[in-house]
């Protein structure tokens, strides 16, 4: 057995004479449910590629510095007894780093933010995460997704040279207050999902420096009133707003995101105020998908039929909303129309091609025929939405 160099290990496994020693030349170990509470003493494993030990007993997987100079991949989701991330300062060529739905983990170790070789990291679901590293300076980052870490209040500065991030999800992290200006140094930044981040009320001032940003999702926040700095992103292609129409005070529901329908049922009962567009948003160039669902909308900027590349529009749930038609007739890359309030106008208005949705109308709609649109627009609706041909 000295030579081997594949462990993997998928169930409740109990060895009765316990685990004394690992073969040095594992390169992959995946042994989820663990037994033990602690890896072997003095484990040399310098052939280590990938690490996989989900649902374990473990509180640290090691204490103080180990080396691992190959080891490129660590998963540790799912133990819910692990109360800090490992010290990955001699994990040199690490890539990738998940530490998810790990609910006792209270505190990610300063190496992770120091790292020069990650690539990839998550610890969405850690309930109890209140403290990252105060530094954040990893130049090699991509993707980043600190989801329903609901004790997270603050983010830490992210660095200058943090310019290869792309992805940052923070959806449901529901004590979060704002984000830090220093986002903008995020200048490969395309996705961030801020979503369910009901104590969130504005965006930094700053985020048009974000030039890169394609889809931005601010779903169920408190943020009322849009800085018209937002407006100027020409690559932005996405954006998202439902549910925003500004709390007058904080849920204290406590479900998390799985309980879609109880956030979009709060928020209509407890907010009172409407969302407010200004004229810039036609400065959106590059916008192909607009969602303004369940904003209390009472109006739309005249500008917003001055908008050349967007492709889908919905403003379902806005009951006190009256669509003029005549204002986005120059839409002319309109391909879906969601509504469910009054209409203004004749439909020979709209660009042709377009199809037209009425959520809870009995209204006949008439279908553009040929799969592409359909596609389109099958990929648009929630998966909860029931639709037949």
């Amino acid at each position: 057995m000295c030579n081997i160099r594949l462990v993997i290990i998928k169930c409740d496994l109990h060895l009765q004479i316990g685990l004394k020693c690992l073969s040095s030349s594992l390169q992959v170990v995946i042994w989820n449910q663990y037994p033990f509470k602690a890896l072997p003493l003095d484990v040399q494993l310098d052939e280590l590629v990938y690490l996989e030990m989900r649902n374990i007993k473990i509180e640290k997987l090691w204490n103080g510095t180990n080396f691992f100079r190959k080891l490129k991949h660590i998963n540790l989701s799912d133990s819910n007894d692990l109360i800090e991330s490992p010290d990955i300062s001699g994990v040199s060529n690490l890539k990738e780093l998940y530490l998810e739905h790990c609910t006792k983990l209270v505190k990610v170790h300063y190496s992770v933010g120091l790292h020069k070789k990650l690539e990839k990291m998550s610890f969405c679901g850690c309930l109890s995460l209140e403290t990252l590293p105060s530094k954040m300076e990893m130049c090699s980052l991509k993707y980043l997704n600190l989801s329903i870490c609901t004790n997270l209040r603050r983010l830490p500065n992210f660095d200058e040279t943090m310019k290869c991030l792309s992805e940052l999800y923070l959806k449901f992290c529901s004590n979060l207050v704002s984000l830090p200006n220093t986002i903008s140094n995020l200048k490969s930044l395309k996705v961030l999902n801020i979503t369910g981040c009901d104590t969130i009320d504005r965006l930094p001032t700053n985020i048009n420096e974000n030039k890169a940003l394609e889809d931005l999702d601010m779903n169920y926040t408190s943020i009322r009133e849009i800085d018209s700095s937002l407006f100027h992103l020409e690559n932005l292609k996405r954006l998202s707003f439902q549910g925003c129409s500004g709390p007058s005070y904080k849920p204290q529901c406590k479900l998390l995101t799985p309980l879609w329908n109880c956030w979009r049922e709060i928020y209509q009962i407890i907010n009172t105020e409407s969302l407010i567009l200004p004229r810039s948003i036609s400065n959106l160039s590059s916008l192909t998908s607009l969602d303004l669902r369940y904003c209390k909308l009472k109006s739309l900027p005249e500008d917003i039929g001055h908008l050349p590349s967007l492709e889908l529009l919905d403003l379902r749930g806005n009951v006190d909303l009256t669509l003029h038609l005549a204002s986005i007739a120059n839409l002319s890359k309109l391909r879906v129309l969601s509504f469910d309030g009054n209409m203004n106008g004749s439909r020979t208005l709209l660009p042709t091609h377009v199809f037209i949705y009425l959520q809870d109308s009995s209204e006949d709609v008439s279908v553009v025929n040929g799969p592409k649109l359909w596609k389109l627009f099958k990929s648009y609706c929630n998966d909860d939405e029931h639709i037949e041909v």
